[in-house]
């Protein structure tokens, strides 16, 4: 976990300023055979031994994997090492790969997708087309497990202005190399010119009357999102979003599921269902890239190369590796990630393999993909 980061340091924090160090880890799993009060244990748990013996993390801790079928308990014995002199986290080794070889740097942005609190109000479905010009109508997406209720939509939906409604990717649509061809949007009351800050309240209600009064009229569900929400959003109007900027729109990016199965897809513009084509939004829970460090937004063959490197069999062996599935995290990697050269040969190979590996659904062919881009990544490895 990324908040364990200082805590692994184990400073005592006594007059002795003394430091402790992990030893050795006990990792249960198949955990639902094991039971806490006549209740199956639901999830994966570790048992951490600690003592002020100093250990060289680099050369790694002993790990026992202990696993119950029925009554016999079985043991595997591997290890785990940290990996990079950046962070106290670990990973476990793999018989595969030999997971430092790809630690580096990299030369690209990782972003998180858009914060829409309430996402009751702010995801939409298409319904249609409106009388007035340059307006559809939507409904407000609902959930199971809402936290928040819209339940005032009239019988043919929300008249909105096209002008704030983009296509919107959730995490559940990305696999390896592909994303699910789901129509569903979102509202976004930003101009593309200026995502410090939304459209002025003022502004809206001149100008775009209908979307003012969608807004206002949920204003009391929209502030009662958390106070960290509120101060992670962008500009003072109450309906302002968090995790937005410049970055947001991008005619290609690279998305990534941020938890369940770690993959990576190409995304580009996307022709809307009123016959405009426009940017797709990434939602929260996937982190994306769309430009490099210097700001430079990323090319379709660059966004394949980077897509090519995170499929590839040892990218997502050491995320599995290195992370809980339910918080995989690129700034924490230090996978190395070097600029898309494209008079690079190994460089236009992954772009390459990445790029058909796009127009083909064969699980078997794309296992193959992966395999190569191993090798070709590596390769690169050995350039740093």
């Amino acid at each position: 976990q990324n908040s364990y980061e200082k805590f692994r340091d184990f400073h005592a924090g006594d007059e002795q300023q003394r430091q402790f160090y992990l030893q050795m880890i006990d990792k249960w799993t198949k955990t639902k055979a094991f039971h806490s009060n006549m209740q199956a244990v639901k999830q994966p748990f570790n048992t951490y031994y600690i003592s002020s013996t100093k250990i060289n993390y680099f050369s790694g801790i002993p790990v026992t994997e202990i696993r119950k079928n029925n009554e016999e308990l079985s043991e595997t014995i591997s290890k785990a090492v940290q990996l990079s002199p950046k962070t106290t986290a670990f990973s476990y080794v793999s018989k595969d790969f030999d997971y430092s070889k790809m630690i580096g740097d990299t030369d690209y942005s990782y972003r998180s997708g858009v914060g829409f609190t309430p996402q009751e109000l702010y995801m939409l479905n298409y319904v249609g087309t409106s009388q007035l010009q340059g307006y559809g109508r939507f409904f407000n997406q609902k959930f199971s497990r809402s936290k928040y209720k819209v339940d005032d939509m009239p019988a043919d939906g929300w008249i909105l202005p096209t002008d704030f409604v983009f296509p919107l990717l959730t995490a559940p649509e990305i696999t390896s190399f592909h994303v699910s061809d789901i129509s569903q949007y979102c509202l976004i009351p930003y101009k593309i010119s200026n995502t410090k800050s939304p459209v002025p309240h003022e502004i809206l209600k001149l100008n775009y009357p209908e979307l003012y009064d969608y807004l206002f009229r949920h204003k009391e569900i929209i502030e009662k999102q958390s106070e960290k929400s509120k101060f992670m959003l962008r500009g003072n109007e109450f309906y302002a979003l968090s995790k937005i900027g410049a970055y947001t729109f991008a005619d290609c990016l690279v998305a990534v599921r941020d938890n369940s199965r770690f993959c990576a897809s190409v995304v580009t513009n996307k022709l809307t269902s009123w016959n405009e084509k426009k940017h797709m939004v990434c939602a929260k829970h996937i982190i994306f890239v769309s430009q490099r460090k210097d700001g430079t937004f990323i090319s379709e063959s660059e966004a394949d190369y980077i897509v090519g490197i995170l499929n590839s069999s040892i990218v997502k062996s050491y995320m599995e590796n290195s992370f809980q599935s339910n918080s995989y995290s690129l700034n924490q990697s230090n996978i190395y990630l070097p600029c898309y050269d494209s008079e690079n040969e190994l460089h236009r190979q992954i772009s390459i393999i990445a790029n058909h590996a796009r127009n083909t659904t064969d699980t078997n062919e794309i296992t193959t993909f992966q395999n190569e881009l191993t090798g070709l990544y590596l390769k690169i490895c050995e350039q740093k």
